[in-house]
Parts: C-alpha cells; sequence; structure tokens
C-alpha cells in the first residue's frame, strides 16, 4: 500500500458510525476501498452523493 487519499466516517440509520478509507499502492493504482462498520452489522444505508 503507498497511501490513503480517502478517510470519511458518518452515521448509520442505527447511528453507528461507518468508515470509508480508499488506498492507493505504490504507483497510484488502486490498492483498497474499505467500508466498515463499528459493530460489524450490515449497512443500512450509503449516504448519498451530492
Amino acid at each position: 500500500m503507498g497511501r490513503c487519499v480517502v478517510e470519511k466516517v458518518f452515521q448509520d440509520v442505527d447511528n453507528v458510525p461507518i468508515m470509508v478509507y480508499v488506498d492507493l499502492d505504490e504507483q497510484d493504482n488502486l490498492f483498497e476501498l474499505d467500508i466498515w462498520k463499528g459493530d460489524s452489522s450490515p449497512v443500512i444505508r450509503y449516504p448519498e452523493c451530492k
């Protein structure tokens, strides 16, 4: 992994935090998109893009 370019935390509709990370490799190609919820339950609703 080279670097993290996006790091975002938001609340799901049940008020449990969801963390999103986008990581690039050393050549700036997508390495990993990581989305996880604080209590490991399924995500109920993703936020809308604006």
